[in-house]
């Protein structure tokens, strides 16, 4: 065995080597970037469900306030008042309500 011999089969161990480590690289990082798109993709979902539960509570919030402002000096707001007073905190009001003053609220 010469000299010459050995170290041609070596360089063709190193070249093999070498290749097998590219692809494992190659692999690996193939495989954590497809990880890392996954977890993106998720938390870009969940912010995008929390973006649409907080529409949904502003939707419902503006409606609760477009009807209180209807509501605001009619009848119907003085009787759930009243209603309120009366089962959650036992107090009792007039039952003839004599308006004095139409009041202006802006």
């Amino acid at each position: 065995m010469s000299n010459k011999f050995i170290s041609k089969q070596k360089l063709d161990r190193a070249r093999v080597r070498f290749w097998w480590i590219a692809w494992v690289f190659l692999f690996c990082s193939i495989l954590v970037t497809g990880l890392l798109v996954v977890e993106q993709s998720n938390q870009r979902r969940a912010l995008y469900q929390y973006m649409l539960d907080l529409r949904v509570q502003q939707d419902d919030t503006l409606s609760e306030l477009a009807r209180l402002q209807v509501e605001l000096g009619s009848e119907a707001s003085y009787e759930r008042v009243v209603d309120v007073a009366n089962s959650d905190l036992a107090m009792e009001f007039p039952k003839v309500i004599i308006p004095t003053k139409p009041e202006i609220v802006e």
